[in-house]
């Protein structure tokens, strides 16, 4: 959070590709205006906007505030809400506070758990059941970040074994199974393997706005990690854009 406040951790030459799309205008609608209604359905529920907020973060005191205001502001609005990595929170309790503030600001809000694809190859289905009890969620989100775990100066270097465990969540967890990036976007072809694979929904966001080989390229250079800042430069804008 320090860093995505303090830095340009933008993509530096590649946008979302979203200024490209041009809606096409409906010259006979044969509608009124007043019969035009925002409120969609989503995984059996119906949500006032077509609106998620995005995992953002969790795990620090700092925290705990955002959380608490973005539960808030689902909840009032009644859309869905993603937590930030729980992996930490998994790890120590002491942690926990932060993540835990989301169901308590926001008691019938649609909330979704959130973790990583290389812990639940490390730690097995039911470190991501924990994380949905947690929060008491009503989804979870299985995120694929390579690029950024390779960057990781603590970060991981295998995910053989990835699809075999989301199959396996897909079949164990009762709760809505989500798969999202986290900046580098998910192919075509990689979305229809995970279709076959039974997951509920893909979250398309991609390449555009944040970074997070940037961030990781901060996060390298303050550390003294003169190999993992190179590799941070250089898939500084690696990614499909949104679009």
């Amino acid at each position: 959070v320090k860093i995505s406040l303090e830095k340009n951790i933008n993509f530096k030459n590649k946008t979302t590709w979203l200024e490209y799309v041009h809606l096409i205008h409906m010259a006979l609608p044969e509608i009124s205006l007043e019969e035009i209604s925002l409120k969609r359905i989503f995984l059996g529920r119906e949500f006032n906007l077509p609106f998620i907020i995005e995992p953002l973060t969790g795990g620090f005191p700092e925290a705990e505030i955002i959380n608490a205001s973005l539960a808030e502001a689902a909840e009032k609005l009644n859309i869905p809400m993603g937590v930030g990595s729980m992996r930490i929170a998994l790890e120590n309790d002491k942690f926990q506070k932060s993540f835990k503030i989301v169901r308590e600001k926001a008691p019938n809000a649609f909330i979704i758990a959130n973790i990583g694809i290389r812990q639940i190859i490390e730690k097995g289905i039911e470190y991501a059941k924990k994380a949905i009890e947690m929060v008491n969620a009503d989804a979870l989100y299985i995120h694929l970040n390579p690029l950024q775990e390779v960057i990781q100066p603590e970060g991981e270097k295998n995910f053989k074994g990835s699809l075999e465990k989301i199959i396996e969540c897909c079949k164990s967890i009762e709760k809505p199974i989500i798969i999202k990036e986290v900046g580098c976007g998910i192919s075509m072809e990689i979305a229809k393997i995970l279709e076959k694979a039974g997951i509920a929904a893909i979250d398309i966001a991609g390449a555009g706005g944040t970074s997070w080989a940037a961030i990781e390229y901060y996060r390298a250079k303050e550390g003294g990690d003169k190999y993992k800042t190179i590799m941070g430069e250089t898939f500084w804008d690696w990614g499909l854009p949104t679009a």
